[in-house]
């Protein structure tokens, strides 16, 4: 979208919740509350209207991006009824936090074709008032949320976009423990935020109008061991995105010519975390994530052992080949992609009667015979076992994308794990 709205501050503050958790959410549903808080505020600055009744097509003309019946239609029932708990930092006003649950949402179906078509959506007056002239306030163009993936990457760029407001430059803390809650990452161990942090920063500094790197800090515990306590963020304006410099610099380069940001301060490093103390290594205290890790390398040296016919002493290979992969960042990095795979199955399942047996795969539900789930290569392939996507980074960014387009996580029977090879669920 290439709208311009301005927010109250406390919104970008925001934690999610549905039935007393913090929601699961995705690119879609972030990108669909945007849009109700814009045309809900139109509607009532201009109308005095509290509900308002709007079509599919509506959103989807506004959305470059393909948005189909069934994932406006899944976002809209996630939303429906959602607390919105704000001013999560305790930032702004009275310096305490804010919950409301803006928006009660009908879907309408036509009745004698029996389809959806739209829905009627009723805001809560409190907090659509808060759009109105808000002040302080930050001031979000579409664009630069919409151009980001995921819900995480996206939530990140307003938290820091209304931590930076008018300045050319500063640094905002934030404890690890209100950084899992407000990036919807409630599952995950400390090093796993960190790490989903450095991979939002650099889509944030790549695609849109904000340039941030950030320093993990620690603290010392009562065992002696030292433990990722706070996140310092700092942040630079920047006039072009990265993406769009160095695409122009590609196209236009000359030997006399070098394109530089139009940014008033010097580019800070992109993406680049650095850690207190270079000689201590993290400490991860999630004992399932370790006992995971191991697997999963374990796996990875025995394919690596499968395609070799020259090892003399294998138990001595492995080992040596085991210790390398366990500090091998490219692994690490793999493995990240895979252990947020495993959450969602446990998700998945504490919601259903399967064992932990049964096979997860992402589904059509218009038709059940498309599916793509990961094999023990961890590649993409479909229900055919034909490879869609081999490239490990690029999983996550797929099942994404189909997620977006409206396919969903079903459990399938699934009586023999070897035969399907599905070693990553």
């Amino acid at each position: 979208m290439t709208f311009k709205k301005n927010y109250p501050p406390q919104f970008a503050q925001c934690v999610f919740r549905k039935n007393n958790a913090v929601a699961s959410i995705n690119g879609s549903d972030y990108d669909l509350k945007l849009w109700l808080n814009y045309h809900c505020s139109y509607e009532w600055d201009m109308n005095k209207s509290l509900t308002t009744l709007f079509l599919y097509t509506d959103i989807k003309k506004d959305f470059q991006k393909s948005m189909n019946t069934n994932s406006i239609k899944s976002a809209l029932e996630k939303i429906d009824g959602m607390e919105f708990e704000m001013n999560y930092l305790k930032s702004y006003g009275s310096k305490t936090k804010q919950s409301y649950v803006p928006f009660s949402i009908t879907i309408l179906t036509d009745a004698a074709s029996e389809k959806s078509y739209g829905f009627e959506v009723t805001v809560d007056k409190t907090y659509i008032s808060l759009f109105t002239n808000p002040s302080p306030k930050v001031t979000l163009e579409y664009s630069n949320t919409t151009v980001l993936t995921q819900s995480t990457y996206k939530k990140l760029y307003l938290l820091l976009r209304d931590a930076l407001g008018k300045n050319t430059s500063t640094t905002r803390i934030i404890d690890i423990e209100d950084l899992r809650d407000l990036l919807n990452v409630a599952n995950a161990t400390n090093t796993q935020v960190v790490k989903t942090i450095k991979k939002a920063i650099k889509a944030i500094t790549d695609n849109t109008n904000l340039q941030a790197t950030c320093i993990v800090e620690k603290k010392l515990t009562k065992s002696g061991s030292r433990e990722i306590d706070k996140v310092r963020f700092r942040l630079y304006k920047q006039a072009t995105p990265q993406s769009t410099i160095k695409a122009t610099q590609i196209i236009q380069a000359t030997p006399t010519v070098v394109i530089q940001p139009a940014v008033s301060t010097p580019p800070a490093p992109i993406a680049q975390v650095a850690v207190t103390s270079n000689d201590e290594e993290i400490q991860v205290k999630d004992s399932e994530y370790d006992r995971l890790l191991e697997e999963f390398v374990d796996r990875k040296v025995d394919l690596l052992a499968n395609k070799r016919s020259n090892i003399g002493n294998i138990k001595s290979w492995k080992n040596g080949t085991k210790e390398n992969l366990m500090d091998d960042e490219k692994t690490i990095d793999e493995f990240d992609i895979f252990y947020e795979l495993h959450l969602q199955k446990q998700k998945i399942l504490s919601d259903t009667n399967y064992d932990s047996s049964s096979m997860i795969a992402l589904t059509d539900p218009e038709d059940d015979t498309i599916r793509y789930v990961v094999n023990e290569k961890y590649q993409v392939t479909d229900i055919h076992l034909v490879v869609i996507i081999d490239k490990v980074t690029e999983v996550l960014d797929f099942l994404e994308e189909k997620y977006i387009d409206g396919f969903d996580w079903k459990v399938m029977s699934c009586s023999n794990l070897k035969t399907y090879k599905l070693m990553a669920f």
